[in-house]
């Protein structure tokens, strides 16, 4: 079939989602403000908002290639009898106060592979297909692609990528940089008078942005 998207609700009608993966298991919950709040191991995080949503975008917006009504007959060569990854959606559409809960099932099968080489009798088995059930609804389906890389990377990888977000240099009292052997300083009065200074701090302060992050 056509591939075509399957969610009918927007990125912006997340409210949370839990997603485990075995025995992994964390948490992000949209607060009031818009920010988004992680839950790890008892931990809690700020999130970094932009990224987030842009993940939401793209899971919302998956899109399948095929469709199996009768899921007893594919389940075993889907994944899905031990899901790979399992995102439980909670939901509010427009301006409804009740909250729904959707839970995705993400599997990595040869389905697709014994489908096209049924004819031949012949199978690749290093190569897999993404597969997904969605809780209360029948049929499996086939995705065009993972889609749920990030989402297996765990809770550190949506943590607030730029540390200094709310900061500028008129923030700053002082400022040491040492690189090997060498070292300088900076005071407020070398830096809080002179435009050019608090330019290029405030440009490094905008810039600085972690790649990944390690629990402390």
């Amino acid at each position: 079939i056509r591939a075509k998207k399957i969610l009918a609700f927007q990125h912006s009608d997340i409210q949370g989602l839990e997603v485990v993966e075995a025995d992994k298991y964390f948490a992000l919950e949209k607060l009031e403000s818009g920010e988004w709040l992680i839950t790890s191991e008892g931990r809690k995080f700020k999130g970094d908002k932009k990224f987030i949503e842009r993940k939401l975008k793209d899971l919302v917006g998956i899109s399948i290639s095929r469709r199996f009504d009768n899921p007893l007959e594919v389940l075993p060569f889907t994944g899905l009898e031990q899901p790979r990854l399992i995102i439980n959606l909670k939901i509010r559409i427009k301006e409804e106060t009740k909250k729904h809960e959707l839970v995705l099932q993400f599997g990595r099968g040869i389905l697709g592979e014994l489908l096209a080489k049924k004819l031949e009798n012949t199978v690749d088995p290093g190569k897999e297909s993404y597969y997904l059930k969605i809780t209360k609804d029948n049929p499996i389906y086939e995705l065009e692609k993972s889609y749920i890389a990030d989402w297996l990377q765990g809770a550190n990888h949506f943590r607030q990528r730029n540390p200094f977000e709310s900061v500028t240099s008129k923030d700053i009292k002082s400022a040491s940089l040492k690189v090997d052997n060498l070292s300088c300083g900076l005071d407020h009065s070398n830096f809080g008078d002179n435009p050019q200074m608090q330019a290029q701090l405030d440009k490094v302060l905008r810039e600085f942005y972690f790649d990944a992050f390690v629990s402390s």
